[in-house]
């Protein structure tokens, strides 16, 4: 079983209800990988493949991979402090919650939207794309293309809960959905031409390790996107949050974007890639009152992670509104957000292909 998969079984990771379409041949995984099956692989590699063909490793070599593989050189432990994400998306409701509040409440300036806009269409010259950690299938930020847009978006997401809401939700073609851990991806080197990881290189322990793998499945002439917070992101709220834990004699958890936000991104992507172009992103959540405040600051991780009991993370939420609305009063109560968008170029890689790793 892939270390840090969770809800997959003995298998480490798997389909969603197959993957259905024109990619379905390329994507199939063997039921058996006995010694035949990998020469036959590395007889593959050796062949010129059509454009866009992209098979997946077997099961067994998945499991075979070495916790090192396409790692660059000097990649420090992991972060003293990380909290376990896997237990937070049991259920896709507190994401789809965090979701739809960015959907129906962010404003950007317009220097933020031709950002979107410009980072959208440059993904859109590049096939097939890979969506890591796709969450729910809809992104916080308008960035890029999602499993519902095009049939060459493949999406994986640890949780296999989140993907079986994206599933249930769909209509038309059966989309491409895989379970699959960020830090050992199920694909063969320079599989695709864009790979996007929005809003989650921070749940991985090390973002090192998911960066690496970004970088060893894209081409040479790829591009890998990245989003996140800024550590600054909702002082408002975050304000509000600590006197509030500190009131009732909380746990202060620190915010999961810490581990990749947009300070600290670009320093753990330089060591996968060559080129790490960073572009800031500003805005606000424009709540129309403290009521919608508190509808997604229940959604979030360190109010889930301040109390064991409903009845205290209860008396929390109350304690929050109160100082709140001391800010805000009956009005509006507009949060202030921002973060970074990392465009990646030139994949730095220790090994080529997949036979290299076995």
């Amino acid at each position: 079983m892939l270390p840090g998969v969770a809800g997959s079984g003995g298998g480490g990771r798997g389909r969603v209800g197959g993957i259905p379409g024109h990619l379905d041949r390329r994507l199939r995984l063997p039921h058996r990988a006995g010694r035949s099956h990998r020469r036959q692989h590395r007889a593959d590699d050796s062949n010129k493949r059509a454009p866009g063909a992209f098979p997946l490793l077997q099961r067994r070599d998945v499991r075979r991979l070495p916790d090192s593989v396409g790692l660059p050189r000097g990649i420090a432990a992991v972060q003293a402090r990380f909290v376990d994400p896997r237990p937070l998306y049991e259920t896709e409701a507190p994401l789809s919650s965090r979701v739809g509040a960015f959907r129906q409440h962010l404003v950007v300036d317009s220097t933020s939207r031709r950002l979107f806009r410009d980072v959208t269409q440059e993904i859109a010259g590049h096939s097939p794309v890979a969506d890591i950690g796709c969450g729910v299938g809809v992104p916080l930020l308008p960035v890029g293309p999602t499993v519902m847009d095009r049939l060459d978006v493949i999406a994986g997401d640890i949780s296999l809960r989140q993907l079986q809401s994206i599933r249930e939700g769909e209509s038309g073609p059966r989309r491409n959905l895989l379970q699959f851990d960020a830090t050992r991806l199920p694909f063969r080197s320079e599989s695709f031409g864009a790979a996007v990881a929005r809003h989650m290189l921070y749940h991985v322990r090390d973002p090192r390790l998911a960066a690496a793998e970004a970088a060893r499945v894209i081409r040479s002439d790829g591009l890998f996107v990245a989003t996140t917070n800024s550590s600054n992101s909702r002082p408002e709220l975050q304000h509000a949050h600590v006197k509030a834990v500190a009131d009732l004699g909380g746990r202060l958890v620190e915010r999961m974007s810490t581990n990749f936000d947009a300070e600290s991104g670009r320093s753990k992507l330089t060591g996968s890639f060559l080129g790490v172009h960073t572009e800031l992103w500003s805005g606000v959540l424009a709540f129309p009152a403290v009521d919608a405040v508190l509808d997604y600051y229940r959604s979030t991780a360190y109010y889930a992670m301040a109390f064991d009991s409903e009845e205290h993370r209860a008396r929390l939420a109350d304690r929050v509104a109160e100082i709140l609305r001391a800010q805000f009063g009956d009005g509006p109560a507009p949060l202030t957000v921002g973060g970074a968008v990392f465009m990646c170029r030139g994949p730095i890689r220790q090994g080529d292909s997949c036979g290299e790793h076995l």
